[in-house]
């Protein structure tokens, strides 16, 4: 079933309406609802409104260009007056389903494909129900709508809805209110609506150290990075700054030295997640922005491990092995990267996190059962927040040049592995081709 989403900023109460056009993190309310919309892959959606806010609304939605690839219908309502004309100008837009949306809701993607996947029977409905007034989140069937009979105007839009509930039998949408949904209201706290959007970023990082260490770190500085509205692909560059700073610490002859290339790189992991995390709050992700963040991890890595073999060529009376230990590790990486770009063709994304999600922890059942729970288990030490506390606790511990060895025969076990992937899936192309 199609689904037509609408949202409609409450008009029954003023405080309501400035609460849609209140900026959180630089997005006001209702455009956070749009943009939710557009990166769920919804092309069309249908806003309600009072007719005072259409100037401002209209500004709003031209600021953001990922709102440019929704289709919007704009449905204006005078002052304290929702007509039935409005419903009926809904259910011209289309679709089989019709979601009834606040503006002033917070909510994840996984809402939108739940609502897409829900199937209604006739004189049914869904409902994301609170403890008094109309839920902010409903579904109905369009052929229910076109048969409610109901009065020609309402005070409000969330008067045309609880009139419309009064006619269906609504049902209670199966929903984690903590984790899916927030209502902002306005006794809610700017702090406590932040903390919902934060708290869904950091559930969703993959790994230990990630979610608990770096996401905990990292995530009060995105908020601060974001109400200043600092450009993601900013952070990234900064991060290069910072990965390279790392590496002419990595190659001091000195512990001191060592210590502060090490504790660079740990700073330069944990940076490495505000960029991504500022375009997700802030609604500016970007494939061109994938990109910059998968090459600033890569110099980071690159040039650290120079470093680090530049440090072993000066401590051990300038022996050639390192430059053959450390150029066997550079072109090991730099094959690693490639067959991963193999991978990620078609993928539409640049991101080495897309690489993980959908071919390390999707490796198909035609691979062995004991390659699979490999891949699955000891991706962890792989991980580059995982990498850099390794390196961190080696840099403080005084033996990080060690990690140049354990570099080395990561990486090339890594190309073994992958590579025979790799060509299993090149020659089973070609069979089908042939």
């Amino acid at each position: 079933m199609d689904t037509t989403f609408v949202i409609y900023i409450p008009s029954d109460a003023t405080y309501e309406k400035s609460i849609a056009c209140r900026p959180l993190l630089g997005v006001p309310l209702f455009m956070r609802a749009v943009l939710t919309l557009a990166d769920s892959g919804v092309d069309r959606v249908v806003i309600i409104m009072p007719l005072g806010l259409r100037r401002r609304i209209v500004k709003e939605w031209h600021k953001h260009p990922k709102a440019q690839t929704i289709r919007p219908y704009f449905i204006y309502t005078p002052h304290k007056e929702v007509k039935r004309e409005v419903l009926d100008d809904v259910l011209k837009v289309g679709g089989d389903k019709i979601a009834f949306i606040n503006s002033n809701l917070l909510f994840t993607r996984s809402v939108v494909d739940l609502l897409n996947g829900i199937k209604l029977r006739k004189g049914e409905a869904i409902s994301a129900a609170i403890d008094r007034g109309v839920p902010p989140l409903t579904l109905f069937l369009k052929s229910d709508l076109a048969s409610i009979l109901i009065s020609d105007a309402f005070p409000s839009t969330e008067g045309l809805l609880a009139s419309i509930l009064k006619k269906v039998r609504p049902k209670r949408l199966d929903i984690d209110w903590k984790k899916d949904l927030f209502l902002v209201t306005q006794f809610t706290k700017e702090g406590d609506a932040i903390k919902f959007l934060t708290e869904h970023i950091r559930r969703s990082a993959i790994g230990y150290v990630a979610r608990y260490i770096n996401k905990r770190i990292s995530i009060p500085i995105s908020i601060v990075l974001s109400k200043m509205r600092i450009n993601p692909n900013l952070i990234s560059m900064f991060n290069i700054f910072a990965g390279m700073s790392a590496s002419i610490g990595a190659a001091s002859r000195t512990y001191r030295g060592l210590l502060i290339g090490a504790t660079l790189f740990q700073i330069a992991s944990i940076l490495d997640g505000c960029d991504g995390e500022v375009a997700k709050l802030t609604y500016r992700t970007s494939k061109f922005g994938q990109y910059i963040d998968t090459i600033s991890d890569n110099l980071s890595l690159l040039g650290f491990f120079t470093g680090l073999m530049i440090h072993v060529y000066r401590v051990n009376n300038h022996t050639p092995w390192a430059f053959v230990l450390g150029g066997a590790l550079l072109v090991g990486i730099a094959v690693l990267l490639s067959i991963m770009a193999y991978f990620l063709r078609g993928t539409g994304s640049a991101s080495l996190v897309t690489f993980e999600k959908k071919f390390v922890l999707n490796l198909p059942d035609r691979y062995p059962k004991w390659l699979r729970l490999f891949l699955r288990y000891a991706r962890w030490p792989m991980r580059k927040d995982s990498f850099s506390l390794l390196i961190f606790i080696f840099g403080v511990v005084g033996i990080l040049p060690a990690m140049i060895y354990l570099g080395l025969i990561g990486v090339w076990i890594g190309n073994i592995i992958f590579g025979y992937v790799m060509f299993g899936e090149m020659r089973r192309k070609s069979v089908h081709k042939a």
